[in-house]
């Protein structure tokens, strides 16, 4: 949408494949500028080298600022598998494509969506700093075996932007972290504040780390009434909270939050 105030609206995208796409610094579906109504149902994506669903605002794509975000929309019942950037030469053999990125969006839902061996699972973000990305709910999605993380919440650096008013409810993060990269099942980076996490099931299988709050600047964060549970042979359960690692030789995480 690269026009203001009258947006790109009452957009459906559904039931495509895109499938073996040679993507550089692109993505295989994106939402950027003035978008708004929109919903993205019952795609597949698969076998792709960077990101599956990218909802992008703060580009500089519509004229006036304060419409220069893809909002109000709804990603739901998508099944992305096989997104990795790592073969992808613009990226240096780096684990950094998302299935769905929320990158400065605003009011969006995800939800019932499925999402495995991806380099993460859901990222929630924004790479434009002091700017954030907010008012989004991510409900009962199935997020398992992807490379990195599950789900990843703010900004990936602290020249980034980040993440604050977003939900994030009875999902299932299983065997996240396949590659040993320190990202959990769920995992918050830079300038993320003022989210709820709650009734999610959090599963390590291959890493025994459940979750990673990396900043102590990251406030005012919920985090309520999730299960967490280690099925990797280590069995000493890790979590990482504002920078410090703690262990517990329970299933119940220690007092963080």
């Amino acid at each position: 949408g690269s026009k203001a105030p009258h947006s790109l609206e009452n957009i459906e995208i559904s039931r495509n494949l895109l499938e073996n796409l040679t993507l550089g610094f692109s993505e295989a579906l994106t939402l950027n500028g003035n978008v708004t109504d929109f919903i993205i149902n019952a795609n597949t994506i698969r076998n792709v080298d960077n990101i599956g669903i990218d909802v992008i605002g703060f580009e500089k794509v519509a004229p006036i600022e304060k419409y220069d975000r893809a909002r109000e929309g709804l990603i739901s019942e998508n099944h992305i598998y096989n997104v990795s950037s790592y073969s992808n030469p613009a990226y240096k053999h780096e684990y950094s494509a998302g299935k769905i990125y929320v990158d400065g969006g605003k009011d969006v839902i995800i939800e019932h969506n499925v999402s495995s061996r991806n380099d993460l699972g859901i990222e929630i973000a924004s790479e434009h700093y002091g700017k954030q990305t907010s008012l989004v709910q991510v409900i009962r999605n199935m997020i398992y075996k992807n490379r990195f993380t599950g789900i990843s919440i703010g900004g990936y650096d602290k020249k980034r932007g980040g993440t604050i008013n977003t939900l994030i409810e009875h999902n299932i993060l299983y065997g996240n972290d396949m590659m040993n990269m320190d990202g959990g099942q769920l995992l918050m980076q830079y300038h993320a504040t003022h989210n709820t996490i709650n009734n999610n099931v959090m599963v390590s299988v291959k890493s025994n780390l459940l979750l990673a709050n990396l900043h102590y600047s990251n406030k005012y964060n919920q985090l309520n009434h999730n299960v967490y549970l280690n099925k990797s042979r280590d069995k000493a359960n890790r979590w990482i909270w504002k920078g410090k690692e703690i262990e517990s030789s329970t299933i119940v995480s220690p007092w963080l939050f």
